[in-house]
């Protein structure tokens, strides 16, 4: 699988990709190599700690306690990154569907238990756009099955350039009116792409709806 955001919108401005590395979507092992090449540029690697467990956190006059077990930890300021999604969460309905294989994206590692089969993948997320696709080249049929509509159909590229910033939350939190100019823009240029590309005429097709 790859990153649903590029290069560009996935770096540190202080540490770019190399030239024409922009428009990359990287997977999980080159993410992991530039983390670790960012934290060995600058320093950082003996600064953080892995494999530690927080019990607590405290709020005192002057920041904050952490108690990581064998020491603790004061700091002017502390920041929580576990994410939303540690733990994979279902629809109800998952436990009526006792004559199927019904498998979570969080389980999900690879498309080999699928080919020849029928698939259908439930919701158009990030994770489900990424298995469904390579679902599709294996199993025998691949629906989708989504609660209203495809919403906005975006490749990950145009051309030679990431397609991404149409999704970025810098395009997204422009006023609303912004939208409806450039949206109709951009599904013109697609449908021009598509003429030569298949994959950007089922995207115009999609998103002039």
């Amino acid at each position: 699988l790859f990153l649903t955001s590029s290069a560009a919108f996935s770096m540190f401005s202080d540490f770019p990709p190399p030239d024409g590395r922009h428009s990359a979507f990287w997977t999980k092992a080159e993410v992991t190599e530039y983390w670790q090449g960012y934290a060995n540029r600058f320093g950082l690697m003996p600064l953080i700690r892995f494999g530690v467990t927080v019990g607590s956190t405290t709020q005192t006059a002057d920041g904050w306690t952490v108690d990581c077990g064998d020491r603790v930890i004061t700091c002017d300021h502390l920041v929580v990154a576990t994410g939303n999604n540690v733990f994979p969460v279902s629809p109800d309905w998952v436990a009526q569907a006792t004559e199927v294989e019904v498998m979570h994206s969080a389980d999900y590692r690879d498309a080999a238990r699928f080919a020849g089969k029928s698939v259908v993948i439930v919701g158009g997320g990030e994770s489900a756009s990424d298995i469904t696709l390579e679902v599709a080249k294996v199993a025998a049929r691949t629906h989708v099955s989504l609660r209203n509509g495809p919403g906005w159909v975006v490749p990950r590229l145009r051309g030679d350039l990431a397609a991404d910033i149409s999704t970025h939350r810098g395009f997204w939190t422009l006023p609303f009116q912004w939208g409806r100019r450039i949206s109709p823009k951009l599904v013109e240029a697609d449908r021009r792409r598509g003429e030569t590309s298949p994959v950007l005429a089922e995207v115009a097709r999609l998103n002039a709806k």
